[in-house]
């Protein structure tokens, strides 16, 4: 109910009012004590309606990709539709009751409107949000604040089951790259595993260029296929330069031992380095030994050469290394095999380097190829 305020209230808040000039040198009024705020007549506006949105950390946030550290992905759809993916693993959907106010932020950063429950109508149909009134761009990017409570997380890496990374990484049992927009390939698989199943995927981490966690896919929140050596996360908005920790819950062999299928293919290029140009880290392991076969065709030659950096940086100074021909009871510095299938073993005891890779080099690129690598302590 409003309130008319007398002449002796008029003056006790005259009496706590303080001028300042703001920095554009306008006037603005400081208020001491509780503010009312009153119209022209002098009758108080009632403000009990009224809320302002605020952040709730305890509760689930979904934002465009782009944004990064979402708990869901919300991205545009239409005109007054937000399409959301990617739920947290204890969220199966979303309904309108769940969503407190939407943020539309435009392409320069700029706030252009937070539509609130109290103010607009929303409705949810399956994974598409409809704020009544709103006028979306396609360039616009969007936060999302709910009202459903975080969950205690749950993507903890513990150690004990293997664990892929990007080929510059450490301590990675398998390597994991970008291929499209929703692929991911495997390779380097270690201790006997020749290929992991959907089944084994426990959750992917994305992460940005700039080290930045873009989203975490699980089997909860998204859809896992593997086909070959390619991971498909059916969710998934990858970017080139994105890289990716592939969790599985197949169990870490304990052992001081790690072997790994390096290259296993044909028809391979003049100058193709594997497991990567950035080669691969040595990690904990001291003695190296490789075994695997060349197979290249009259007046042909395949040539497979190990390169070896202490560069943090892999694409430093790589240097080409001697190596132990056991097979030959010979130091060489590479293997070719010249219209022939040549198998060999080679090792490297004490191999006291950062990072190792392995040049192929071809005259033609009709050939096969396989490289097994073991590394102990």
């Amino acid at each position: 109910m409003a309130t008319i305020l007398d002449s002796a209230t008029h003056e006790a808040i005259e009496d706590k009012q303080t001028t300042y000039r703001s920095a554009d040198d306008k006037e603005v009024v400081g208020v001491l004590g509780d503010v009312m705020l009153i119209d022209s007549s002098g009758d108080e506006i009632d403000m009990s309606g009224v809320t302002v949105p605020s952040v709730n950390s305890s509760c689930y946030i979904g934002k465009s990709a782009t944004l990064t550290n979402g708990d869901f992905i919300a991205e545009f759809s239409a005109l007054t539709t937000i399409t959301f993916t990617g739920y947290p693993a204890d969220v199966s959907a979303i309904t309108a009751g769940d969503i407190e106010c939407v943020r539309q932020i435009n392409a320069a950063g700029s706030v252009v409107k937070v539509y609130h429950r109290d103010d607009v109508i929303m409705t949810m149909a399956g994974a598409v949000l409809t704020v009544t009134g709103a006028t979306f761009l396609v360039t616009d990017v969007f936060v999302v604040f709910t009202n459903i409570p975080v969950q205690e997380k749950f993507d903890v890496i513990t150690g004990t089951t293997y664990v892929g990374k990007a080929v510059a990484a450490t301590s990675e049992d398998f390597t994991t790259a970008y291929l499209a927009g929703t692929t991911i390939t495997l390779g380097g698989y270690p201790n006997g595993i020749t290929a992991f199943t959907a089944d084994d995927i426990e959750f992917v981490r994305r992460i940005n260029v700039s080290g930045v966690l873009v989203h975490t896919h699980t089997r909860a929140n998204s859809t896992f296929t593997i086909a070959g050596n390619v991971l498909t996360v059916a969710e998934g908005d990858f970017g080139a330069t994105d890289t990716f920790i592939v969790v599985t819950n197949v169990p870490r062999v304990a052992s001081n031992y790690l072997e790994q299928s390096i290259a296993d293919t044909t028809n391979v290029a003049t100058g193709t380095y594997y497991p990567a140009v950035t080669g691969m880290p040595v990690g904990i392991y001291k003695n190296l030994s490789v075994t695997g076969k060349l197979i290249d065709g009259a007046a042909e030659t395949t040539t497979l050469t190990i390169e070896a950096t202490n560069d943090e940086d892999t694409g430093g100074d790589w240097v080409q290394i001697n190596m132990y021909d056991v097979k030959n009871d010979a130091i060489v510095n590479s293997i070719a095999a010249t219209n022939q299938t040549m198998t060999y073993a080679l090792m490297f005891d004490s191999f006291n380097f950062l990072h190792v890779r392995f040049l192929i080099t071809a005259t033609a690129a009709t050939n096969t190829v396989i490289i097994k690598l073991r590394r102990n302590n």
